[in-house]
């Protein structure tokens, strides 16, 4: 999985995926593995690296999201607020609206 993840070339499927696999394996280092692909092209990686960290990330994570509340994408920008959020225990953190129409983000 580490591989996947400095494969630009892939698709963003497989980048994500590889980032959700060493999350759930919990490999060692997998968290300063993530944390740059919030820097990704696509951004379905970095939203789905945001989901990753403040699903299971420590606060070590916190500056990154932290800069990722101002991504130009609004559902990018969501679920960094979100782990934020999560990772400093503030309560009440709102998921982003995961429904798509018309090929909107609902964040």
């Amino acid at each position: 999985h580490k591989q996947l993840l400095g494969l630009m070339g892939c698709t963003w499927k497989v980048r994500s995926e590889g980032a959700w696999r060493l999350m759930e394996e919990n490999a060692p280092g997998w968290q300063s593995l993530v944390i740059p692909l919030l820097k990704d092209t696509a951004r379905e990686v970095r939203w789905n690296v945001a989901r990753i960290l403040g699903t299971r990330g420590d606060a070590k994570a916190v500056s990154a999201l932290s800069a990722g509340v101002k991504d130009e994408d609004p559902f990018v920008a969501a679920w960094c607020r979100w782990a934020v959020c999560k990772l400093e225990a503030k309560g009440g953190c709102k998921k982003p609206n995961m429904d798509l129409r018309n090929g909107k983000t609902g964040p």
